[in-house]
Formats: C-alpha cells, sequence, structure tokens
C-alpha cells in the first residue's frame, strides 16, 4: 500500500497522464471522450480525502478545463429538467413565475445547471452521473436521485437538497446559501455565510471559509431508500459533528460552528470533537 506522499505523487502521475490523453483525443471527439472524462472524475473523488487542498484544488480546475473542452467538442444532447414553486424556500420572495420546462445543452456523460437565477429546479435524471451546479443566483434546487459526484460552484443566495452522492460533495465559492447533502465525504472552500445539514462517512474538509453552520442531515423524499442503496453510503453512519478547518488545524476555528437550531444538536456551539 502506498501512504503519505507516495499516494499523492501516484495520483498526480496518473491523473496528469490521463488528462494528456484525452487533450490529445480532443483533435477527433468520439464517444471515448466522455468515458475518459468519467475515468478522471473517478480518480478525483477518490483521491479527495488524501489530497493536500490546493493540489486537489488544482486538479479539479483541470477537471473543469477538461470538461469544458469535451463540452465544446463533442455532439450536446438535451437534457429536460422541470421547474416549480417551492413553499419552503427562505428566499421565496425573490423568485419569480416560472416557465413549466426550460432545455440546457449538456455533455453526454454530466448533468448540471449554470447561469440560473430565480429559479426552483428540480432534477431527477442524475443516477450515477457527475452534477455540477455553476453561477446560480436566488435559486431552490432539489436532486431526487444519486449522483456519483457533486460540485456546487459560485451560488449565492441558494438552497440546494440533494439526494445521496457516492463519492464526494465540492463547495466552492458559495455565499448566504442552506445544502442538504449526504455524500462520502464534504469539502468546503473559498466560501461564507452557509449553512448545511449533512450526512457524511468521514471528516468534512473546511478551507479559506468563514459563518459556516452544521447540521444532521433531516431532507427525506418518496424513493430516497432506493438511491441510499444505490450510492453505498449507510444510513446508520453521520459524522456530522467531525469538521476539520485547514486554516485552523491546531486551534478550535473561529469559521464554523453547530447549527443552534438542529434537534439532533446536543453539543454546545463551537464545540469540535477530535
Amino acid at each position: 500500500a502506498l501512504y503519505g506522499r507516495e499516494r499523492t505523487d501516484a495520483f498526480l502521475s496518473s491523473f496528469g497522464a490521463a488528462c494528456s490523453r484525452l487533450e490529445k483525443g480532443l483533435s477527433e471527439p468520439s464517444p471515448q471522450l466522455g468515458d475518459q472524462l468519467q475515468d478522471l472524475q473517478k480518480m478525483l473523488t477518490e483521491a479527495a480525502a488524501y489530497l493536500p487542498p490546493r493540489l486537489l484544488h488544482r486538479a479539479q480546475e483541470d477537471l473543469k478545463r477538461l470538461r469544458a473542452e469535451v463540452v465544446s467538442s463533442q455532439p450536446k444532447k438535451r437534457f429536460a429538467f422541470t421547474t416549480k414553486h417551492s413553499g419552503t424556500a427562505t428566499s421565496s420572495e425573490a423568485l419569480e413565475p416560472l416557465k413549466p420546462v426550460h432545455q440546457v445543452s449538456l455533455p453526454d456523460k454530466a448533468v448540471g445547471l449554470r447561469h440560473r437565477s430565480g429559479e426552483t429546479l428540480h432534477l431527477t435524471d442524475v443516477d450515477g452521473r457527475p452534477l455540477e451546479l455553476d453561477s446560480l443566483e436566488d435559486c431552490c434546487v432539489t436532486v431526487h436521485g444519486n449522483p456519483a459526484a457533486l460540485f456546487a460552484t459560485r451560488l449565492s443566495r441558494c438552497e440546494l437538497r440533494c439526494g445521496p452522492v457516492t463519492t464526494s460533495a465540492f463547495v466552492e465559492h458559495c455565499r448566504d446559501s442552506r445544502f442538504w447533502l449526504a455524500c462520502q465525504q464534504l469539502r468546503v472552500h473559498g466560501s461564507s455565510q452557509c449553512q448545511f445539514w449533512m450526512h457524511v462517512q468521514s471528516r468534512a474538509i473546511v478551507e479559506d471559509s468563514t459563518g459556516l453552520g452544521f447540521g444532521a442531515y433531516d431532507w427525506q423524499y418518496e424513493g430516497q431508500e432506493g438511491h441510499w442503496r444505490a450510492s453505498g453510503l449507510d444510513p446508520s453512519c453521520n459524522q456530522w459533528r467531525q469538521v476539520d478547518d485547514f486554516n485552523c488545524p491546531m486551534a478550535r476555528s473561529p469559521n464554523w460552528t453547530f447549527l443552534k437550531d438542529d434537534p439532533d444538536n446536543s453539543s454546545p456551539v463551537h464545540e469540535q470533537t477530535s
């Protein structure tokens, strides 16, 4: 088995070689590009638990760049998601009347939403696929399904309720938003004033973030049991109290708290267990 630096070096070598192979194939678009992208995604999510934060962030940026290049090189398919009003949204005053169905163009191997504002969105066709949400404002998003991984970037004043995620959930550069997430691991980077109700199998990771709150995942919906089984997560094992702030590795972090109104929270605010 590989440990520490050896494991990181092995990942960087394999990931870099896979990126190079994909880049070479961009000149002749084919369905295999989507498979290669999926393989890269799997490599990254499996390594997320041990990669140093800055190396993880760099690999994420490389993957996002390649995903965009694959999107532009391949024929698009139409992906439908429904929109509806939600009575539970705290920002409901900001939501505008919506058309019943919107259409967006997405690559064959991924699903996602980008550049949406003031909408209530419901996604279902996500099972086994990476889900990317980028640049959303004043939106309420519900995901009934089992994504392979979740990437939430630049969400502002949003609510996201998501079914069980097989691997990791990555939240970057989000603010004033609320998340209900069940995943193998949650990683939060560069975010502020966000609340998380989470079900995680390993410690949540926080970096360069402030004003975060954490509580236990309590969202339920019809058909959720099947998504739990497909995800491989253990519903009885929730490490939501375990949070590591990489900016305060040796001291109590001022950047996050336990949510005071969490019904399962018997620990004082700011208490951090090791």
